[in-house]
C-alpha cells in the first residue's frame, strides 16, 4: 500500500499558481525525492502535505486515511496527520537542550516519562547522538542539528517523514559525509519518506525515486537511474543541472547521427535506442553535462573544439571553467591533475583551449 498519495493538487498564492496538478504517490519505505529549482514550488508542497498549509484542490491521503480533500471539506490538522517534519532552518528550541527538542513531541502526545526517556534515549542511540544530549542547540554543528531535528521528528513513530532541504545548512565540506549519512539513516529506519530539494547530487544519494518539479509541475517521476538517463527531455534536464543546446539532424549514416548544434557547430553522435526518430531535418536538443566535455591536446578532429576561458575555479573535486565556445557559453568541472596532465598549468582567462564531445555519452532526443 502507497503511505502517501496526492491527487490533483493545486496551491496559489494572489492569483499566481504555485502548484498545479500535483499527482504522486509514495510506496511504503521508499524515499522519493522532489527535485526543482528555487520557487519551483516543492516546500509549498510539502507544507500542504504536512498540513502546514491548505491546498486550493486535491486529494491527499496518508496510511489510507483521507487527511485533506476539496470535495469533502476534510482539512486534519497537522498533528493528526502522522507525519514528521524538518524544516529547512530545523527550528530547534534554543532554551532547550537536545533531550527536551527530542522529547517535544512525545509529550505533546501525552507519553509518559518514562516512555519519554526510553524513546528519547533509543532515537539518539540510532543517529548517533546520545553524547549531545544535555548540550543546547547554539552548540551544535549543522550535521549534530539535521540529527537532533530528525530524531524529534522520528521520535512519535511517524508515518511519514518530511525533509525540506535538510542539507542545505551544513557546510559544504560536510555535505558529502551528512549526505550518505542521512541515506542510511532513512534506510535503517525504513521510514517512508518525501524529501524536497534543489540539489540533484542530494536526491541521487537519498532518493530511491526522484519526481521533477519545475513551475508548479511534476514532469517527471520515477527511479532515479531512469531520471538521469532521460536528462535530455525538456523542463527535466534544467532541473538536473544540464545545459541544452537544439538543433537539426544534417546525417543518419551507419552507426552515427550527425547533428548541427545552433550555438556549437556540427557533433557526431551514437546511435542508440532514443535515435529511431532521428531522421535527416529532424530536430534535436543534446543534453552536456560539466564533466561531458573533455580537455585535449589536440586542435583538429572529429567532435573536437576550440574554446575560450573565461573564468577559472577552483572547486573541492577539480576545476571548472567557463568556457565560450563559438556562440555558447558552457560550464565544463575537470579533476585538477588531469588539467595539468594536459596543459601543464591551469589555464587563465583569455586562453584558448582544445574540448573533445564523446559521441558515445551524450544525451539527446530527435523530435
Amino acid at each position: 500500500m502507497d503511505v502517501l498519495v496526492v491527487e490533483s493538487l493545486s496551491k496559489s498564492y494572489g492569483g499566481k499558481i504555485v502548484l498545479s496538478n500535483i499527482n504522486l504517490s509514495v510506496g511504503k519505505g521508499v524515499s522519493l525525492v522532489v527535485l526543482g529549482g528555487n520557487g519551483s514550488g516543492k516546500t509549498t508542497l510539502l507544507n500542504c502535505i504536512a498540513g502546514v498549509l491548505k491546498p486550493d484542490t486535491g486529494i491527499i491521503t496518508i496510511a489510507g486515511e483521507i487527511v485533506f480533500s476539496s470535495k469533502s471539506g476534510i482539512n486534519v490538522p497537522p498533528e493528526s496527520r502522522g507525519t514528521g517534519l524538518v524544516p529547512q532552518d530545523y527550528a530547534l528550541f534554543p532554551h532547550l537542550d537536545v533531550y527536551s527538542n527530542i522529547a517535544l513531541g512525545l509529550k505533546a502526545r501525552r507519553w509518559s516519562l518514562s516512555e519519554i526517556d526510553r524513546r528519547v534515549k533509543e532515537v539518539a542511540e540510532i543517529l548517533g547522538i546520545k553524547t549531545l544530549l544535555s548540550r543546547y542547540p547554539q552548540s551544535l554543528s549543522g550535521g549534530e542539528k539535521q540529527k537532533v531535528a530528525i530524531a524529534r521528528a522520528i521520535a512519535f513513530e511517524p508515518k511519514l517523514l518530511l525533509l525540506d532541504e535538510p542539507l542545505s545548512a551544513i557546510d559544504f565540506r560536510s555535505r558529502s559525509t551528512y549526505r550518505r549519512e542521512l541515506r542510511r539513516i532513512i534506510s535503517e529506519l525504513g521510514t517512508t519518506t518525501l524529501m524536497v530539494t534543489h540539489s540533484f547530487v542530494d536526491a541521487w544519494i537519498v532518493g530511491d525515486r526522484i519526481a521533477v518539479l519545475r513551475d508548479g509541475i511534476i514532469v517527471a517521476e520515477a527511479d532515479k537511474s531512469v531520471i538521469a538517463e532521460n536528462s535530455a527531455k525538456l523542463g527535466v534536464a534544467e532541473a538536473l543541472g544540464v545545459q541544452l543546446f537544439s538543433g537539426i539532424v544534417e546525417e543518419v549514416e551507419g552507426e552515427e547521427i550527425v547533428v548541427y548544434l545552433e550555438k556549437i557547430g556540427k557533433i557526431a553522435l551514437s546511435k542508440s535506442k532514443k535515435s529511431n526518430s532521428c531522421r535527416e531535418g529532424s530536430r534535436v536538443v543534446v543534453a552536456i553535462r560539466e564533466d561531458d566535455p573533455v580537455l585535449v591536446r589536440d586542435s583538429r578532429g572529429k567532435n573536437i573544439f576550440q574554446a575560450v576561458v573565461e573564468e577559472v575555479t577552483l572547486t573541492r573535486h577539480g576545476v571548472r571553467l567557463q568556457l565560450v565556445l563559438n556562440e555558447a557559453k558552457l560550464e565544463v568541472e575537470a579533476g585538477r591533475g588531469y588539467v595539468y596532465s594536459v596543459l601543464g598549468r591551469l589555464p587563465d582567462p583569455g586562453d584558448r583551449i582544445s574540448l573533445y564531445f564523446p559521441g558515445h555519452i551524450l544525451d539527446y532526443i530527435c523530435y
